[in-house]
């Protein structure tokens, strides 16, 4: 895992970590479990149950993207509040609660349906072609 910072004179703070994983390292027999854990992650962990709440403190929504060769995750905020706020993403990535209701519900709503099929294709490639 990464954790970029750019200092650039903006008077916003863009954070993002990058895991070294993504859609292309999945067995073919568990395909779309990159994009699962990736919004997985998001429904909390046990310190923080609620992260959106968490997060909406300071003005703040956590995103992610699953890519070929990894996972990102970012937000932008002040930069006073980005070292606050980086604590909750990072205790979603090292320690998610994984809680089965909100996991059923996640899968259904949003992971199934964009599942992409078998293909060396980035699902923007894959629509293009």
């Amino acid at each position: 895992m990464r954790i970029i910072s750019v200092n650039k004179p903006r008077k916003l703070a863009n954070v993002l970590v990058s895991v070294n994983v993504g859609w292309s390292h999945e067995p073919m027999d568990k395909r779309g479990i990159s994009h699962f854990l990736e919004h997985s992650i998001f429904l909390g962990s046990e310190e923080y149950p609620e992260p959106d709440a968490e997060v909406a403190k300071y003005g703040v929504s956590l995103n992610g993207e699953t890519q070929p060769d990894r996972t990102i995750f970012f937000f932008f905020s002040l930069p006073e509040d980005a070292e606050e706020v980086l604590e909750i993403p990072l205790s979603l990535i090292y320690s998610p609660s994984f809680p089965p209701e909100k996991v059923e519900e996640e899968k259904e709503s949003k992971i199934i349906p964009a599942v992409v099929k078998e293909s060396d294709y980035a699902p923007w490639e894959l629509a293009y072609e």
